[in-house]
Formats: structure tokens, C-alpha cells, sequence
């Protein structure tokens, strides 16, 4: 039997009844109980978080499938089997919990090879089931949205989305837990298959609309990740504290999910090297106050070169706020880094260029500016000439004056 999926467009669907027994593993309590369940393991009552993540692992919920895996390792509220245990792990791991690695390289190193291999014959042969434990726990709470670039018509992509996710769900059971869980969609006309952004806080989802002309699994196959990454992300910042640090004057402000010492690494060395700058340039740089880590997951085509994606402005700094950088910390340069702040401040000194809402001739002057501290800050830093040849490169295709 299909099941109906309730949709608003900007809206958010109403609330419902308080949790109950058998455990929600897909919808608007799921996020609180996975919370019970982590609080459960972190005070050492293994029963209680067995009874409450072993539900969410079978159904394919990776942050589950993190705890479940320890604790069966170690036979903490359950019968101890390694072999078990290294399965939980690695799967979280594919998902990309980073925190299961660990555990998982501890265990291989532990078990010899007929071990491993039963383990990997395990992992392989897993699915996900929809267990006589698992309930649905009300509506689907996901918003929608567009970005104002798409072709279809709204409610025909919401259709879409409808009959995606019950295709995807029945075909694919591991996909329950993030396709009805997600808490924001927004179609969109270019770019990526799927990527994650925030706003407010909130991971949203973008979708290419190009998507709905292709087939489900294709489809499924390109946003899955994706949804994973979303979910996921708002899963373990309920329960990890945002590590935060100031150097020089300024707030680093990490990200649950993401690598935070490259990233804090890499901007202290970015910092250093402002401080170098020509005095207008160093001013300039000066007035970003705070910088926000929040990765940026993209499925499906390349991921931007940009270091920020919004400017927040700080009432206490003259044209100064937070820059929030989104690249990869291990693949980025300081110099990057030092581009990023210049480039921030710029958009702060610019409310009349707003990048959400900027129309193509503003949208330009707004590339061609962050292009020109690009090539100030690359000049100054005394940088390559290759890469002073490509930002020039990008001036003129942008044909800045």
C-alpha cells in the first residue's frame, strides 16, 4: 500500500504526539531517539541503548549502526561478537561516520583473516529490513523550496518527489531513514545532482531537477549520499559540542561532522599570513571577526572553489561579521584562507549585492569584486604565476572591466 506523503511548500508540518513504544525510525521523533540512545550509551547504560539504536541500525540509520557496532564488540548490552561488531562499523563507516573508523581499524587488527573475511562476507550480504520494532512517528517533516533557477512547475517536482521517495523506500529500505526524515528540499535549475547547504543551521537538501527526467534508481542513486550526508550531520550535532577556539582575536567556530583540526590548522596559518598583507588589504581581512567551518557535501559534480557561502554581519565590527568556509580544509591552501577573509569582508561592505537574491548584472559585479581581491591577495602573497594567470583568466571570461 502507497503511503501518502503530506506536503507544504515553505511550511512546516504541524507537530505530533509525544514518542512511544516501538521506537520511531524514520520521521520527526527520530532524531530524538537517537539522542535517548546516545545519552543511554554515553552514561553506560548499554541495555537501555541497545534497546533503543539496535532498531535504527537494522534499519539502515548509520549513527545507530556507530554505537550498535562498539557495543557488540564489546558485548556491552549484548552477547560479544566481534565479527558482528566490525560489520556495524564498517557500514557506518561507508556512510561516512567517521567516527566508527577507529573502532573498525581496532577490530581488524584484532581478528585474524578468516575473521575479516567472515566479517566482510557480512557486511556485503547486509540489508536493511523495515523491523516489527519500527514505527512511523508522523508526518514526513520536510520543507520545500526552489532557488528560483528551476523550469518545471513547483507542485509537478513535488509530485516528482513523492513518487520518488515511496520508489526509493520500497526498493531500497536503508533509504527510510533519511529520504522521510530530511528537513528541508530545495529543486533547483543547475549545479549539482545533490549537494547540502545550510541555512539558519538547518541542512537543506538540493536537488537538480534534471533529476526527475531519469530513472528512479538513477535518481535514488544520485541523492541517497547525499540525504545520508544531511541527516547524518544534524544526527551527530545533537550530541557532539561545537569545538570552538580563538586565536589572534578571532573565533574559530568547528563543525560536528567535519574535520575539525585540519580546519583550524589550516585557518590559524591563513590568519598568520593576513597579518603580512599590505595595510589595506590587512584591514580588510581584519574585520571578519568569526569563521564558521560548515563542509560542504556535493553529489555529482565538482564542489565550488569557494571558501564562504554567506556573510553574516557583526553590529559591534564596522563591515565585519563571520565568513563560513565550506571547502575541504585538507585539500585548501592558507592562501585560500587569506582570499576567503579578504573576499568576506567584501561582501559585507556590499548589502546591495545580496547573493540570494542578486539579478545577473548584480550577480556579476559581485563575481568580478571577489575576483579582484582575489587577484590582489595572489599578487601580495607573491603566489604563482599559474594561479595569477587563472584568476586573470576568470576576469576576463566573467568580462570584468
Amino acid at each position: 500500500m502507497r503511503r501518502a506523503l503530506p506536503f507544504l511548500l515553505f511550511a512546516a508540518l504541524g507537530s505530533t504526539s509525544a514518542q512511544a513504544d516501538p521506537t520511531p525510525c524514520f520521521g520527526l521523533h527520530l532524531a530524538e531517539a537517537w539522542k535517548q540512545g546516545y545519552d543511554a550509551f554515553a552514561a553506560g547504560q548499554y541495555d537501555q541503548a541497545q534497546d533503543i539504536l539496535e532498531p535504527l541500525a537494522e534499519n539502515g540509520f548509520a549513527p545507530a549502526q556507530w554505537l550498535v557496532g562498539r557495543m557488540v564488540a564489546e558485548g556491552q548490552g549484548a552477547q560479544k561478537d566481534e565479527i558482528a561488531g566490525l560489520m556495524w562499523l564498517k557500514l557506518a563507516g561507508l556512510a561516512q561516520i567517521k567516527q566508527a573508523r577507529p573502532f573498525a581499524s581496532q577490530l581488524e587488527s584484532r581478528l585474524d583473516m578468516a575473521g575479516f573475511e567472515q566479517a566482510r562476507r557480512r557486511q556485503e550480504s547486509w540489508r536493511a529490513k523495515h523491523t516489527l520494532s519500527c514505527q512511523d512517528a508522523g508526518p514526513v517533516p520536510t520543507k520545500f523550496g526552489d532557488n528560483g533557477t528551476i523550469k518545471k512547475p513547483a507542485p509537478q517536482l513535488m509530485r516528482w518527489w513523492s513518487d520518488f521517495v515511496i520508489d526509493a523506500t520500497q526498493r531500497s529500505p536503508e533509504a527510510m531513514p533519511y529520504l522521510m526524515t530530511l528537513p528541508a528540499v530545495v529543486f533547483v535549475g543547475e549545479g549539482a545532482n545533490a549537494s547540502v547547504t545550510r541555512h539558519k543551521g538547518m541542512p537543506i537538501l538540493m536537488v537538480n531537477e534534471s533529476l526527475a527526467e531519469r530513472t528512479m534508481p538513477e535518481s535514488l542513486e544520485a541523492i541517497l549520499p547525499a540525504a545520508r550526508e544531511a541527516v547524518n550531520e544534524a544526527a551527530l550535532a545533537a550530541v557532539f559540542p561545537t569545538p570552538v577556539e580563538t586565536y589572534k582575536g578571532r573565533t574559530l567556530r568547528g563543525h560536528p561532522s567535519g574535520d575539525n583540526q585540519a580546519f583550524s590548522t589550516l585557518m590559524r596559518k591563513a590568519i598568520d599570513m593576513s597579518d603580512k598583507l599590505p595595510p589595506a588589504l590587512r584591514q580588510k581581512a581584519g574585520r571578519v571577526t568569526q569563521i564558521r567551518y560548515e563542509p560542504a557535501f556535493v553529489h555529482g559534480a565538482a564542489s565550488s572553489n569557494s571558501n564562504f557561502s554567506t556573510f553574516d554581519p557583526d553590529a559591534k565590527i564596522s563591515g565585519g561579521g563571520t565568513m563560513v568556509f565550506q571547502a575541504n580544509p585538507t585539500m585548501s591552501s592558507p592562501a585560500q584562507g587569506v582570499m576567503g577573509l579578504v573576499q568576506s569582508a567584501t561582501l559585507a561592505g556590499r548589502a546591495d549585492l545580496n547573493v540570494e537574491t542578486a539579478t545577473p548584472q548584480q550577480a556579476k559585479t559581485l563575481r568580478c569584486l571577489l575576483a579582484a581581491d582575489a587577484a590582489e591577495v595572489a599578487k601580495a602573497l607573491d603566489m604563482s604565476p599559474e594561479i595569477i594567470s587563472a584568476i586573470n583568466r576568470e576576469r576576463r571570461q566573467i568580462n570584468c572591466d
